[in-house]
């Protein structure tokens, strides 16, 4: 690629084909449908939705279903796969009420959960790029890891491994990013998520200044935990991930007959063998949820979670020294790292959300979320000396210290009119806090050898570390603070606008990271930032079933850290201030969402100089580019969930880097998950998908880029009826080739892996 330009011709070609694809694909069935669309749009929760068809051994029913109103967000019951997933005469009817995102609908929503202060919105009239991955698709895709859930997002670029222990880190519009929400509220430093507890992933691409306050100009991931159902049901999920035996088991409904408490339960166990050799995982999790309604107008939720998250054999972190180069990646199959090195993450936490219709003209929303964390590990790093592909290997152990998150909000509605103007207006509060606390001796290294070669690992007796013997204390502390004001403001049929303004503050402080023995941690760095970020949006919804927008925003993200080694480690940079424009387009076509947006984003850019090794700030990133997605049904049996992002990303004004791409920044992303209902055999559903990454700079100064890379996924659905009993089957192999290749500077990515369960409900 040359300097400056915004893509390669070859990955210019893939934009065109990509884009065009999708487009045909949804206009082909989309036009066909535009007035069936513009009578059942999502613009009220009275419209009627299609008839449902429930299918029994001995009967066949029709029922339909009003659009649910979801202003307390109180889910009727889990989605059913097998009594309605694919026109099949051999499915049971397992009493289940569907709900948004269902398989049924092609995994296609309406609503997104909450918007930060906007709340709730209908999905096609928000002004902003968001992609959901609800509860049918997650079980569906067998997803058992955040590393499977961004797998399926066209808009993420996955960067950090489950298994290597670190923050959850991804690419998103060409940013680096690590901010996610849970429920709604900050989720500091997550490192691991568990699918099956969560109901849907929100991802909001771009900044969020207003909505979430500071956060990276990338985008945010909103996980939203399972909520109780108000139909008993039971159901129970057990196989083989690769090696591992697995099971999980899911229930809810009202606690007594007549009440108004329903609860939610959910459990996890996964132990064994993962998809690399010598590497085993060790997962459990049990999570509860309760809804209380206090009063007609008044209901409270209640939530709380346990999870471990065992590793043996992580993921290592690969760099370069010197001179040398990148060499095609090693095996993904083999374990590069060392069997005796471990993560181990164990959490506990929960939240509690109140939601008051005080009258017609005000309502109340308030949350709490508590997280309280440990990380100890034992990780392998290691650092490719020469081009023949000589490494050498270090480990470094972790004692695992107390990392806890408090973080919640509290937010007044009020809805009145000014004339031919209703205004929708949320003002409030919201806050994040997070501490780590460490032992005084926190962190131990030693050398493994050198000279090992990427034919084959080599692997070394394991090496004990006297780490964590000295009392805890703070290591560092962050902590953010919203106070927001907004007014969604709609006139007529066809225009809407959304006006506000986030004082946000950034306010962290760093300590000793290993002070001198004998002596207590002292603090080393501080900084209280506070600006004002505003936005603006216009909509404009010229039919029922589509809309156009322009938005602009400002956002106030923390400023970087320097890493361990630089030659200035711990420092923390300065808040940077980032803008962004973007206009879009959103078209309901028949069953499916097709949604377009563009963008302009800059931000102050930062990176670790290679000859220097100072961590410094280095002008601007500046990034434009588009994002295509497309969910739901193309026709009768054809299900698709996917997009295309191509992203123009560049450093400028700094005389050392101007027009670099920055590090890990693929400028092109295609990812497609298809399934196909075959009715010459009822029951049986063929899914798969195609990923790809185009190429990204290894470097700062750009002097090597690391290939792009496809990879594809095969798999099968089949549904039946055992007894009276419903079973579902799902066999999923990823990788399907099994690529070896880079998913980012610092980890290979995932070999072949394949997971097989069979689930019956109750």
């Amino acid at each position: 690629m040359s300097i400056g330009q915004p893509f390669r011709c070859g990955g210019f070609r893939l934009s065109v084909w990509a884009v065009t694809s999708l487009m045909s694909i949804a206009t082909s069935v989309g036009c066909s449908s535009f007035a069936a669309a513009e009578e059942k749009a999502n613009d009220s929760s009275t419209k009627e939705l299609p008839a449902v068809t429930v299918r029994t051994a001995h009967k066949t029913t029709t029922r339909t279903n009003k659009k649910p109103k979801r202003q307390s967000k109180s889910v009727e019951a889990p989605a059913s796969n097998a009594s309605e997933s694919s026109d099949h005469s051999d499915i049971a009817d397992i009493r289940f009420v569907p709900v948004e995102g269902t398989v049924v609908d092609g995994y296609r929503v309406s609503n997104v959960s909450d918007v930060g202060p906007l709340g709730e919105r209908p999905l096609l009239t928000t002004p902003y790029s968001i992609s959901v991955i609800p509860q049918d698709l997650i079980k569906n895709a067998q997803a058992t890891t955040t590393d499977d859930l961004f797998r399926l997002d066209p808009f993420i670029h996955n960067m950090w491994p489950v298994a290597r222990g670190n923050p959850l880190t991804t690419v998103m519009r060409g940013f680096t990013t690590t901010t996610s929400y849970l429920d709604n509220m900050r989720l500091e430093n997550a490192q691991v998520i568990f699918p099956e507890g969560l109901d849907r992933v929100e991802v909001l691409t771009g900044l969020s200044g207003f909505l979430y306050g500071p956060a990276s100009p990338g985008g945010t991931i909103n996980y939203v935990l399972k909520e109780p159902t108000r139909t008993s049901f039971a159901e129970v999920r057990a196989g083989l991930v690769n090696d591992s035996g697995y099971v999980t088991a899911d229930l809810g409904g009202p606690l007594a007959p007549g009440a108004n408490t329903f609860y939610r339960i959910t459990g996890v166990h996964q132990d064994g063998g993962t998809a690399v050799d010598g590497q085993n995982v060790e997962r459990n999790y049990v999570a509860g949820a309760f809804d209380f309604k206090i009063a007609d107008n008044v209901l409270l939720q209640l939530k709380g979670f346990h999870g471990d998250y065992h590793a043996d054999g992580p993921d290592p972190f690969w760099v370069v020294s010197g001179s040398a180069l990148y060499p095609s990646a090693p095996d993904a199959g083999k374990l590069w790292g060392q069997k005796w090195g471990y993560v181990d993450n164990e959490q506990d936490g929960g939240n509690a959300k109140l939601k008051w219709d005080i009258n017609k003209l005000f309502s109340f929303r308030a949350g709490y979320t508590y997280i309280s964390a440990s990380n100890g590990s034992i990780s392998i790093n290691n650092t490719i000396s020469d081009n023949s592909g000589t490494y050498s290997e270090s480990a470094l152990a972790n004692a695992a210290g107390t990392l806890t998150t408090q973080s919640g909000y509290a937010i007044v509605d009020a809805h009145f009119a000014t004339g031919d103007l209703a205004h929708a207006v949320s003002a409030g509060y919201s806050a994040g806090y997070y501490k780590s606390a460490l032992p005084l001796d926190p962190t131990a290294s030693f050398n493994l050898g050198s000279g090992f070669s990427l034919t084959t690992p080599t692997y070394v007796a394991p090496h004990s570390f006297d780490i964590g013997n000295r009392p805890e204390s703070t290591y560092f502390t962050r902590g953010e603070n919203n106070v927001f004001i907004g007014d969604t403001m709609d006139w007529g049929r066809y225009w809407s606008a959304i006006v506000g303004v986030n004082y946000a503050t950034i306010d962290t402080s760093n300590y000793t990271y290993i002070p001198p023995a004998g002596q207590p941690r002292s603090k080393t760095a501080e900084y209280d930032e506070s600006k004002f970020t505003p936005t603006g949006s216009i909509i404009f919804k010229p039919t029922d079933w589509s809309s156009i927008y322009a938005s602009y925003m400002q956002g106030l993200e923390q400023g970087g850290t320097a890493p361990a080694n630089a030659v200035n480690p711990g420092t923390n940079l300065p808040p940077y201030l980032s803008e962004q424009y973007e206009v879009g387009t959103k078209l309901q076509l028949g069953g499916a969402l097709l949604t377009f947006a563009a963008f302009d984003i800059t931000k102050s850019y930062a990176y670790l100089d290679p000859d220097t090794l100072i961590y410094r700030s280095a002008g601007l990133q500046h990034n434009q580019g588009v994002e295509l997605g497309l969910t739901g049904k193309v026709s009768r049996d054809l299900t698709l969930f996917g997009g295309f992002t191509a992203v123009h990303a560049r450093v400028e004004d700094d005389p050392t880097l101007e027009g670099k791409r920055p590090v890990d920044v693929p400028a092109e992303i295609f990812k497609l998950y298809a399934e196909y209902n075959i009715h010459d055999i009822p029951g049986l559903t063929l899914t798969g998908g195609v990923n790809y990454a185009s190429d990204f700079a290894a470097f700062a100064d750009n002097h090597q880029f690391l290939p792009d890379v496809w990879t594809g996924d095969v798999g099968l659905r089949y549904e039946t009826i055992i007894g009276k009993t419903p079973f579902i089957t799902r066999l999923d192999v990823t990788n399907v080739t099994d690529e070896s290749y880079w998913m980012s500077s610092r980890f290979i990515g995932a070999p072949r892996a394949i997971v097989l369960t069979g689930e019956t409900r109750f």
